[in-house]
């Protein structure tokens, strides 16, 4: 490591100062090594402190968000304080010496972001040490952090070396986190990595393990949450519906001999063992009978072993968890339609634990766009799905992706999949402008969409968002909704209805509150909501 000397500005004298500045070096951390340099930053910094801060931001997904606690875990049990409420535009009164970012790459707009938040810290923490992790560090390890950041006292952990670090953490501590403050809800990720390689998704590259939690791991950690006071646990992968969990069982037919060894081939078999799913046809368990790993039988004493490899997909984990015997609320972050089959909507039809709540992207409503997407789909198989979920689940709440303005978007193409949406009984959905990110295929594609056009685009489809949300939410006026408590004032419904908690001491209170809210758990419409809040919006289209 070196050290290069930098003048900056006295904040109270403004008198010229000169400041060491570490130069860091890219290491390929491990567990050990990731634990050992945070003594060294420990030593260093309380030398000169009481206490030694770090502050953790995330940006993105829910998979980071469960990182990011992990990491909040890591460090409190480092003996570092974990300080939650700090803004990175003014310096706190409690002094930050580290900070993490976990960091998003999914758009342009994401890499802005990261960008900004790391030079705010470098003007107004200087002497600070950066942790860089996440999809944007992944991504750019070679080029922008090395030439840009070289010289700002920025350490590197790409994806793979987090996985690596966080999987070590929870094998060793024998728990997923122990956050640095007490949530309603918890995120608990199951899976990571994504096969699909859409042409507009940098993702893959981002995040290029593929590994799943191991199928008992999953079970105890849902019951260490419920133990904790979680309400509800949120299931968090990157491609969720390819989750697999593979072990291998060990058996006699001496009954005094009996034994189960697992053996969890979750990384290393992931890739040899996942089929290619079409939508609505994924595989059910299968049991691969075999000897000793040789596959070969072999006697003792007249008894003879063998080994039965197992696997365990995202619909026996599911069947799993709702035998569980205590009362917790799970929820499904987002799942592609290609894995989403009728075993897998019975299932969730006749949960009681599953909540009636289910993102699945569908990112344009023309098939055209769809097969240049490679989405594998088409929207009249998407519809299909959409409709046997309404028609079984109880009051399902179904919101969606889409993305607007992807290369090849003719204005035929874009009404197509106005008249579409039109037609789906969705929820909500959730638009993105198109952005080009190098390494994709659409990235090399010819007929880009200007701007302008896209802004159009993307504000009619956030208009129809808008009036699909408010048809939705209107059909529960009045009637009692199970819903959970987020805060004293605060709910959110199965159905991912969020609300204000209106109490019988407030209900006679002249005060303006949100247009949905829960009086003893009904859902009530507000008499002095604003009139132009109540209506539909329609963009000019329409």
């Amino acid at each position: 490591m070196d050290n290069r000397r930098r003048y900056r500005i006295c904040r109270k004298c403004y008198k010229t100062i000169r400041v060491e500045i570490k130069v860091s070096v890219i290491i390929n951390y491990k567990m050990n090594d990731f634990l050992s340099y945070l003594d060294k930053e420990i030593l260093k910094y309380k030398s000169e402190n009481n206490a030694v801060n770090c502050a953790v931001i995330s940006s993105g997904c829910k998979l980071n968000q469960f990182e990011s606690y992990q990491f909040e875990s890591l460090f409190k049990n480092s003996g570092i304080n974990v300080i939650e409420s700090f803004n990175i535009n003014k310096i706190n009164e409690n002094q930050v010496h580290i900070f993490l970012i976990n960091t998003c790459s999914v758009t342009e707009k994401a890499d802005n972001e990261t960008k900004r938040i790391i030079n705010r810290i470098k003007k107004n923490y200087p002497l600070s040490t950066i942790i860089l992790t996440g999809c944007f560090a992944q991504l750019n390890k070679e080029t922008y952090v090395k030439a840009e950041y070289q010289n700002a006292g920025i350490k590197l952990i790409d994806n793979i070396q987090k996985l690596d670090i966080l999987t070590k953490y929870t094998n060793k501590d024998k728990k997923i986190f122990s956050p640095a403050q007490k949530r309603i809800r918890a995120n608990l990720k199951i899976q990571e990595g994504c096969d699909i390689k859409c042409a507009f998704c940098i993702i893959p590259q981002a995040r290029p393990i593929h590994w799943s939690l191991d199928f008992k791991e999953v079970l105890s950690s849902i019951e260490e949450f419920y133990k904790a006071g979680y309400k509800e646990i949120i299931l968090s992968g990157m491609n969720i519906g390819s989750y697999r969990s593979f072990y291998e069982e060990s058996y006699s037919n001496n009954s005094d001999s009996n034994s189960y060894n697992y053996n969890n081939y979750n990384r290393d078999n992931f890739k040899q063992n996942r089929q290619k799913n079409q939508i609505g046809n994924v595989n059910n368990n299968y049991y691969n009978y075999n000897t000793n790993i040789n596959g070969d039988y072999y006697s003792n004493n007249s008894s003879y072993y063998y080994n039965k490899k197992i696997e365990k997909n995202f619909n026996s984990l599911l069947t799993a968890i709702e035998e569980l015997n205590f009362p917790v609320k799970i929820r499904i972050s987002s799942i592609d339609p290609i894995h989403i089959n009728d075993d897998l909507i019975n299932i969730l039809a006749n949960s009681k634990k599953i909540q009636n709540h289910f993102h699945i992207p569908i990112q344009s409503g023309s098939n055209k766009i769809l097969n240049l997407m490679k989405r594998n789909y088409t929207f009249e198989e998407y519809f299909s799905v959409i409709d046997k979920i309404n028609s079984k689940v109880k009051d399902a709440a179904i919101g969606t992706d889409i993305i607007s303005g992807f290369p090849g978007e003719t204005e035929e193409d874009f009404n197509e999949t106005v008249d579409n949406l039109n037609k789906l009984d969705i929820y909500y959905m959730h638009v993105f402008s198109y952005s080009d990110r190098k390494g994709t295929e659409a990235f090399l594609m010819n007929h880009k969409i200007n701007q302008h056009t896209i802004k159009q685009r993307t504000s009619i489809l956030r208009n129809i968002s808008l009036r699909k949300k408010n048809i939705f939410q209107r059909k529960f006026y009045g009637k009692v909704l199970d819903f959970l408590s987020l805060s004293d004032n605060k709910a959110i419904s199965s159905n991912y209805i969020k609300a204000n908690i209106l109490k019988d001491k407030d209900k006679d209170k002249d005060k303006t509150v949100l247009p949905n809210t829960f009086f003893k758990g009904i859902l009530i419409e507000q008499e002095d909501v604003a009139k132009s809040e109540k209506e539909d919006v329609f963009c000019k289209i329409c």
